[in-house]
């Protein structure tokens, strides 16, 4: 009111506010990939801002799915004042890609049916989470068409992913039996009896290598007898599987008349003539006939006289005249001086080849048996094939037959060559008083 007066300064002040976000860089676009390992992380991501020289960037992912669906990567930046910026990268995942096998795979087989294979271990991966489950899937058919040991085996492998993309495998194999039945037990394949020691059928065993029952049919033919009352048997064994497979077994029986056991006596020459019938064992009809064998002339009936024949052993045989089952009986009168037996004492000494390998290489070339000369004696030998006919024969053998036939018989190509297999020998030494040899021999001509 008294007029002093004072001045006012008036002070403004000026604020700056950071409301600007940082700037993200490298910020990677949405893709698509197969495998969840693809999906990528942080990417190298970074950012700037225009008062904050190193704003924060925070990266986060979201969960991984177990198989196909969708990833969010997510890198968030903010400055000092608070200041943020997100972005969201989105990585899809599908996978279209199926497993692969990694071991060999078995391929289609036709096998007999002892010999089907066992399935085979099959492994794959995939190229999204290394080695995967194999499943295995068998199929057995047409066991209920025809033969039940042939049908068909279809074997399946399957690989899948968890996408469901899958690879499969098929192996078919076809079974099959086309092997007979094996004969383990049999009897001999030719055989000479006589006619009161015919043997009953045999009762065959067979194996085979899948059926477990076997069927056997048995047939036999009669043939009519010879002049002499000798005759054939055969018989014939089928074996066969449940397939129709079969294996046959033919056997021969040679029937002869039945021969009975005769004697054999020592005659000085000065000794008294004797009947014959007296060295037959056992009953005869004695309406028969005595055969001198050895021509002595010194037989008179069934009379035999030492007096009229030089120092020997000779041989008579007695046919009955029985019309069935004819029997033949054969002894041997032995004449000397001393009443001192032969230098050959006994059959058994006699060997008798058992093997012919006819091959060239100096070992079982021939059939031999044992010299018998030196005694005074012949060998007088006949070889059968399996069916009873006679392939060879010497009445004054030489050790020489080497698988040849000198009569008639089944052939190798157009020579005489007889072909492998087991043959039916009867050797006499003649003039010994020993009863004929009969047995088996193998011949080997390959």
């Amino acid at each position: 009111t008294c007029g002093n007066d004072a001045t006012a300064v008036s002070i403004t002040y000026t604020w700056t506010v950071d409301i600007i976000a940082p700037v993200l860089s490298s910020t990677p676009e949405d893709i698509t990939v197969s495998c969840a390992l693809e999906v990528p992380g942080s990417q190298g991501v970074t950012a700037t801002d225009t008062c904050d020289a190193s704003p924060e960037v925070i990266f986060s992912q979201s969960e991984l799915p177990s198989c196909n669906g969708v990833v969010l990567n997510t890198w968030t930046a903010t400055d000092a004042c608070g200041n943020e910026v997100v972005y969201t990268q989105t990585v899809t995942i599908n996978d279209t890609t199926a497993p692969v096998f990694t071991s060999n795979l078995p391929g289609n087989a036709a096998v007999e049916c002892d010999a089907v294979p066992q399935a085979a271990t099959v492994t794959a991966e995939d190229n999204c989470g290394g080695s995967i489950e194999v499943e295995f899937e068998e199929i057995i058919s047409g066991q209920d068409t025809g033969c039940p040991k042939n049908y068909t085996i279809t074997r399946v492998w399957l690989a899948a992913d968890c996408s469901g993309n899958e690879i499969t495998h098929t192996q078919v194999i076809t079974v099959v039996d086309t092997t007979p039945p094996v004969i383990i037990d049999f009897p001999e394949s030719v055989i000479t009896v006589a006619c009161s020691d015919i043997p009953d059928p045999a009762q065959l065993v067979g194996v085979d290598n899948c059926s477990s029952e076997i069927k056997v049919e048995f047939e036999e033919e009669v043939q009519d007898p010879d002049s002499a009352g000798n005759y054939q048997i055969i018989r014939v064994w089928v074996l066969s599987d449940e397939c129709g497979n079969e294996s046959s077994f033919v056997q021969t029986i040679n029937v002869e008349v039945s021969e009975i056991a005769g004697s054999t006596i020592d005659l000085c020459i000065e000794d008294a003539a004797i009947d014959l019938y007296s060295l037959i064992s056992g009953n005869s009809d004695n309406n028969g006939n005595w055969a001198d064998d050895n021509n002595t002339g010194a037989l008179d009936g069934n009379i035999f006289d030492p007096l009229n024949v030089p120092i020997g052993s000779y041989q008579f045989t007695y046919t009955s005249a029985i019309s069935t089952c004819n029997f033949v009986v054969t002894v041997t009168v032995n004449v000397n001086d001393d009443c001192v037996v032969l230098p050959c004492e006994t059959p058994e000494g006699i060997e008798i080849s058992k093997v012919v390998t006819a091959n060239g290489d100096d070992i079982n070339d021939v059939f031999t048996v044992t010299d018998v000369q030196s005694c005074g004696f012949t060998t007088s030998v006949q070889i059968f094939n399996r069916w009873g006919k006679i392939v060879f024969e010497s009445n004054n053998y030489q050790n020489n037959w080497a698988g040849y036939h000198n009569n008639s018989g089944q052939t190798i190509g157009s020579n005489s060559k007889l072909p492998s297999g087991t043959y039916y020998y009867v050797v006499n030494i003649v003039g010994s008083g020993f009863k004929p040899r009969t047995g088996y021999i193998y011949l080997g001509t390959n």
